[in-house]
């Protein structure tokens, strides 16, 4: 493995990364959402869009760019010649997906005064790079965009339910916590008063098993035979 091959790869995988009018469109919408929720509702209601709706649609059309079926993958392995490589082009590319949605976040809760939801918010978009990075390993594109919009949109909706019941049994036991902190750190970070594990240590967590999470994915990913 090399540099070049893989900056070769990260420039295949950002072409068509962005296309328009489709993401414009995308970001636009999310970010509207967004800004009305915020100043409408205030801050409980835009973390319910952002993690419910907006954020999961934004982090499924991102993805979607990188859920190859396994002919196309050989291809791009004939093409870089690494499979590291590969893989580090991917998610290069994806980290660059999610900078105009994290920029665009950043302004608009520099704006209402509300900038204590961006770290848990980050960490959301480190969640969706590391589940797009193992949806990507399914050679089926079809079954990795179900398991990916799974996992961006069913389960911080299931989450919400487990918060709704939550004043009935207690406060939720700390294995509980660290699992709805992956799934959806940034509602878990606002109703932190309900989870037996801190907010900053579930935040941690749920970073170290996203990039725990990459890394299986990578050494999976070198060691998986393709087929016709």
């Amino acid at each position: 493995m090399s540099t070049r091959r893989i900056i070769r790869a990260f420039k295949w995988y950002c072409k068509g990364l962005f296309p328009f009018p489709i993401f414009e469109i995308v970001l636009v919408t999310v970010l509207l959402g967004q800004y009305l929720a915020i100043k409408n509702m205030g801050t409980e209601v835009f973390v319910s869009v952002s993690s419910f709706l907006a954020l999961p649609l934004y982090g499924v059309t991102i993805g979607l760019h990188f859920l190859r079926d396994g002919r196309t993958t050989i291809f791009e392995l004939s093409l870089v010649k690494s499979p590291v490589a590969v893989f580090l082009g991917r998610c290069l590319a994806l980290i660059v997906g999610m900078v105009p949605i994290a920029i665009g976040d950043y302004l608009l809760l520099h704006f209402f005064d509300a900038q204590s939801l961006f770290t848990p918010l980050l960490v959301l978009l480190l969640t969706y790079i590391a589940f797009t990075m193992c949806s990507s390993l399914l050679q089926d594109s079809k079954i990795a965009m179900v398991v990916l919009f799974s996992w961006e949109f069913l389960m911080p909706m299931a989450s919400s339910v487990v918060f709704a019941t939550a004043g009935h049994y207690g406060r939720i036991d700390p294995v509980m916590s660290g699992f709805l902190y992956l799934v959806a750190p940034l509602y878990s970070s606002s109703y932190a008063v309900l989870l037996d594990l801190p907010q900053v240590t579930g935040l941690m967590l749920a970073s170290f098993v996203s990039l725990a999470l990459v890394t299986t994915a990578l050494v999976l990913f070198r060691r998986m035979e393709f087929q016709f």
